[in-house]
């Protein structure tokens, strides 16, 4: 493939992929023998202050050091080049995870995705770990673009469209490194990239990757980032693994299509804005695919009633204790039936506003499920993984 682009477009896709993922998985495991290897060699670490190898050879076909402290509830800390695990100190399944797993960004390019990870699930099964459950906490997914240097200017941040209320710009002195937008469960992030590999992460190789010896005059190498979190991945309907790498150029659409888009004219309002042709390029160019459609967002509604029943006993009782004198009060039912009414009263309600307050509850909540119901079928109609519940047709 060609990689010196014709001068007369505005960017040329290099490379896309996954550059970060994490896991949570739930594991049962057959015996304590593993958790007795890393025992020794944490023991060994802490003794000789230094992270320990797991193993004396390398016939597991992947390497682990092994830290001398836990972290975060962890036992033990064990990584590599390839992964990096914390692995909970239970045999059986809990409502923690009982490993968190990140798969390197190294990892993720020299292998598939799928395979990056059947590589380290293979290594799980042989130290005795039955796998009951995976789910992607995290996935970064990235597209390297050739962008001329004309283009690479403050100027983009007033084309930005996005969903975000947060977006910042970072200089080194007075160059223009790069752009983010939002935190937290969903980001994304414009940068040069080839500044970042000279001065942090010193990833030369992702030279081989765009089959590049040199950047062309005139241009730069921007990796365009998207993080997605658990939030995010969850309303999207990728609970799973085997939901989510069918899907990451639909994800890839709802993220660049959906969330952050890039329009010329920012003087016009935004619906009346074409959008940038470069932002066109990277929006039909993940993996290859021209014009993914984008994934469908919906939050699921779930009203579990017990849930909220215990809630609000615990409310009112901590509220009916705040007002006791000793310890040894007297209390009955209906005491807890006058804290309800002193409640209202604190919270400045009478009588007369609870069914207007319902009313307004019981719209919310079947608006709410006349969008998820939507959603859902939509999902459905364009064969997208879809968590949604049914309840709502019952």
């Amino acid at each position: 493939m060609s990689i010196s682009p014709p001068l007369n477009i505005p960017c040329k896709p290099l490379l896309s992929g996954i550059d970060s993922l994490s896991l949570t998985i739930q594991v049962e495991w057959q015996n304590s023998d593993f958790f007795t290897l890393l025992d020794k060699a944490k023991a060994v670490a802490k003794e000789y202050e230094t992270d320990c190898p797991l193993f004396t050879d390398t016939d597991q076909d992947v390497s682990f050091m092994v830290r001398s402290h836990g972290s975060s509830g962890y036992t033990w800390l064990i990584h590599g080049k390839e992964y990096a695990l914390s692995i909970g100190n239970w045999l059986a399944p809990k409502s923690r995870p009982s490993i968190k797993l990140e798969i390197r960004s190294e990892t993720l390019w020299r292998y598939t995705p799928n395979d990056a990870f059947q590589r380290i699930l293979a290594f799980l099964e042989n130290q005795g770990a039955k796998i009951i459950a995976v789910k992607p906490s995290r996935v970064d997914l990235c597209m390297d673009i050739l962008l001329p240097v004309d283009l690479w200017n403050l100027g983009l941040m007033s084309t930005a469209v996005t969903r975000s209320v947060t977006r910042s710009v970072f200089f080194d002195r007075q160059a223009l490194t790069g752009f983010q937008f939002g935190k937290g469960d969903m980001a994304a992030r414009l940068y040069d990239k080839i500044l970042e590999i000279q001065s942090k992460s010193k990833k030369f190789w992702f030279y081989d990757l765009w089959k590049l010896d040199a950047i062309p005059e005139g241009f730069k190498v921007i990796r365009v980032e998207f993080q997605m979190r658990r939030g995010v991945l969850k309303d999207l309907g990728l609970d799973t693994l085997a939901a989510t790498f069918p899907t990451l150029e639909n994800a890839w659409a709802y993220a660049s299509q959906k969330w952050l888009t890039f329009q010329d004219y920012p003087e016009r309002q935004y619906h009346h804005r074409p959008i940038s042709s470069w932002w066109k390029t990277v929006q039909n160019s993940f993996l290859g695919i021209e014009q993914p459609s984008p994934l469908i967002r919906a939050k699921a509604i779930a009203i579990d009633q017990e849930r909220l029943a215990r809630q609000g006993y615990g409310f009112f009782t901590s509220l009916l204790a705040t007002r006791l004198d000793s310890p040894c009060a007297k209390v009955s039912g209906d005491d807890l039936l006058d804290e309800f009414i002193r409640s209202t009263i604190l919270a400045g309600k009478t009588a007369k506003d609870i069914p207007d307050d319902v009313a307004e509850k019981v719209m919310r909540f079947y608006r709410g499920r006349d969008k998820q119901k939507a959603a859902r079928q939509l999902r459905e109609e364009m064969g997208f993984p879809c968590n949604l519940p049914k309840e709502d047709e019952s």
